[in-house]
């Protein structure tokens, strides 16, 4: 879809009708044919949040990422020795975007087992380091990330005040006091295997789809 607003939106109702017109945001819509999606905890979902979609709108994505540089700027966050940092594979454009809004260095970590290292980058205890990502879920790829900034920094690195995201569906306002600012806030119904709190016996009526980002046209196809 072709994005349709401009830079003066400002509230979550705004942003997340924008962000509904690419197709990305998902909720089952009921229908018993069509299955549920797999988390990347592995918990069970009757919604996703799809941030590719937003990033294929160019136009859109560029303004998402001005916006959330304002909000970081309007909280005293300044481009001079600052780097923003994100996860691959969602984390790589946004924080080279908000980068670019606010003409500072960016850098990315990419996945090595369970932990998240820079493999590609050198970064300086002297920066200042400002977390980013597309969606947050449970908050566990922002702790991955902060632990792998210190472990390229070899030192106790300085963390601006803020985190910033296109979408939070985690229900926290806040990372172990650093507060997370977004675009959207989403809630979702989310479940562990054998709970399902729309059926009977809790199981699934059909198998859920895991990695639904890359499956995406098996969660929103036609399933009459």
């Amino acid at each position: 879809m072709v994005f349709t607003g401009d830079s003066t939106m400002t509230t979550e109702h705004e942003w997340g009708a924008e962000f509904g017109l690419t197709g990305g945001i998902w909720r089952h819509d009921g229908n018993l044919k069509r299955p549920n999606v797999r988390t990347t905890s592995q918990k069970i979902s009757n919604g996703c949040f799809n941030g590719d979609r937003i990033l294929a709108d160019g136009h859109l994505f560029g303004l998402a990422c001005k916006a959330l540089w304002r909000i970081a700027s309007s909280h005293g966050i300044t481009g001079e020795n600052l780097r923003i940092v994100g996860a691959a594979m969602g984390g790589i454009s946004l924080s080279s975007r908000i980068a670019e809004a606010g003409m500072c260095r960016s850098a990315y970590a990419e996945k090595s087992g369970d932990k998240l290292v820079f493999n590609r980058f050198i970064l300086s205890p002297h920066e200042k380091f400002l977390l980013a990502e597309d969606t947050i879920t449970t908050g566990g790829t922002l702790v991955k990330l902060r632990e792998a900034v210190a472990v390229a920094c070899s030192a106790n690195p300085t963390f601006a005040g803020a985190i910033l995201a296109l979408c939070n569906r985690s229900g926290k306002s806040e990372l172990d006091g650093v507060p997370i600012f977004s675009l959207v806030s989403l809630s979702f119904d989310e479940w562990e295997e054998g709970s399902n709190p729309f059926t009977e016996d809790g199981k699934e009526l059909v198998p859920p789809i895991s990695e639904p980002k890359l499956n995406w046209h098996e969660v929103t196809r036609d399933y009459s």
